[in-house]
C-alpha cells in the first residue's frame, strides 16, 4: 500500500494527499474512498450502460470500434462484465 501514491497524479494525487494521514488501512478502504470520490453512481451506471449497449456504427471499420469499446472498458474498470462477454 505504500507504492499507491506514487501511482496517482494530478487530481487524484491531490485527493490522496488531504486524507487524514493513517485513514486507509486496507486495500477496501481505498478502494471505496477513490471510487466514491472520482466515479459516482450516476457515471458508473453511464459507462455500464454505454458498454452494455456498444456497437459498431453503420461504415465505421471494425478496428475503430474496438478501440472506442477497449476506451469505454478503461474509463469503467469496474465494470464487472466477464472477458466472456468483452469478446
Amino acid at each position: 500500500m505504500r507504492c499507491f501514491p506514487y501511482t496517482l497524479n494530478d487530481r487524484a494525487k491531490a485527493w490522496f494527499m488531504s486524507l487524514q494521514p493513517g485513514s486507509l488501512t486496507t486495500w477496501e478502504s481505498v478502494y471505496n474512498k477513490f471510487m466514491g470520490k472520482f466515479y459516482s453512481h450516476q457515471k458508473t451506471s453511464n459507462l455500464r450502460t454505454m458498454i452494455a449497449m456498444f456497437s459498431q456504427m453503420e461504415g465505421k471499420p471494425f478496428h475503430e470500434a474496438w478501440d472506442k469499446f477497449k476506451l469505454l472498458l478503461i474509463q469503467c474498470l469496474h465494470h464487472y462484465y466477464p472477458l466472456q462477454l468483452q469478446n
